[in-house]
């Protein structure tokens, strides 16, 4: 006897095929979407449709494109500790750029006084502003040579503390302050055995002179027998 199927019978059987669930890995997340057959007159038929997929952060396996947790293993699909640390590091140099432009120096402005002030009020008044201008320009380096430093000195104390007297002129047209000085000591056999610095808080006005009497230099070696005395620094006022 030969085996024969109908339409409908062969119809059943493909609707039947088609409806088989996928393995576990793909019927998961797969969807399915509605199509019709041309010429059908009987309810829509469903098939399988492949959809954009990705792979997981966690776990490597594929999952949905916009899955924002993967369906494996439950872990969200947020941004990794590298991708995190790249953007903080990122965001830091966006941060520092800000800072950095925001504090630059902006080119000086001619500031004028108003017309109610004299004439010798605002010839004051520009050469104040005239010398500010130079002394923003010149260095230390430059106006150190200028200085001249005269002194003497005796120990105090147990025979373990410099004490001098200083004199500070300031040839130079700056005022000058906060003068940093450096005293060498040496032995009686001409060794340099000790050494320190301090700074003087104050301000020497140009083409002026000043004093410093009984100005403590900190403790010394006990044999030091001579010493040498200079200005290391200062500040333009």
């Amino acid at each position: 006897a030969t085996f024969a199927l109908n339409s409908a019978e062969y119809l059943f059987l493909f609707v039947l095929l088609i409806s088989v669930r996928p393995p576990c890995h793909l019927s998961y997340f797969t969807p399915y979407t509605t199509v019709r057959f041309p010429g059908s007159t009987s309810s829509s038929i469903t098939e399988v449709v492949a959809m954009p997929e990705k792979k997981c952060r966690y776990c490597r396996r594929m999952i949905p494109k916009h899955a924002s947790t993967c369906p494996l293993c439950n872990k969200k699909q947020g941004w990794t500790s590298a991708e995190k640390i790249v953007g903080i590091i990122i965001l830091l140099i966006v941060i520092v750029a800000a800072i950095n432009s925001g504090t630059q120096s902006t080119p000086n402005r001619k500031v004028e006084l108003p017309k109610e002030y004299s004439q010798e009020a605002r010839k004051q008044f520009a050469a104040a502003q005239s010398a500010k201008s130079r002394s923003d320009s010149v260095t230390s380096t430059e106006v150190i040579p200028l200085v001249k430093l005269k002194y003497n000195w005796y120990k105090g104390g147990f025979d373990n503390v410099m004490e001098a007297n200083f004199t500070v002129e300031n040839q130079s047209q700056y005022n000058i302050k906060d003068i940093e000085i450096k005293c060498t000591y040496f032995g009686k056999s001409g060794t340099a055995i000790d050494s320190n610095r301090r700074t003087i808080y104050d301000v020497v006005k140009a083409k002026s002179k000043k004093k410093f009497n009984k100005f403590n230099m900190g403790f010394i070696h006990t044999q030091a027998n001579s010493s040498s005395c200079e200005i290391t620094d200062l500040k333009i006022n």
